[in-house]
């Protein structure tokens, strides 16, 4: 992820030079929100085992996982076993 300032610039303070970039085993990340506090919480997809799972990541602002959410900054939720296609 990338963050950025007001006027479209990188923000140099957060991560390697305003990108931040984390392995959680995600299919994927498909949102991304901006907290009232300055956080950023990622929402994803991964598999645990088979399965699908819905995940989160929150970043302060610095771009560092946040230690205070779910472990090492991330959550996962086991939804069970896929429904047939």
């Amino acid at each position: 992820m990338a963050r950025y300032l007001p006027d479209g610039s990188l923000d140099r303070t957060s991560g390697a030079d305003g990108k931040v970039i984390s392995d959680f085993g995600w299919r994927g990340a498909f949102a991304l929100t901006l907290q009232p506090d300055g956080k950023l919480v990622a929402a994803g997809a991964q598999d645990i085992g088979n399965r699908p799972a819905f995940a989160l990541g929150r970043y302060l602002p610095n771009g560092s996982l946040d230690p205070a959410f779910g472990v090492g900054g991330k959550v996962a939720t086991d939804f069970g076993e896929a429904p047939p296609p």
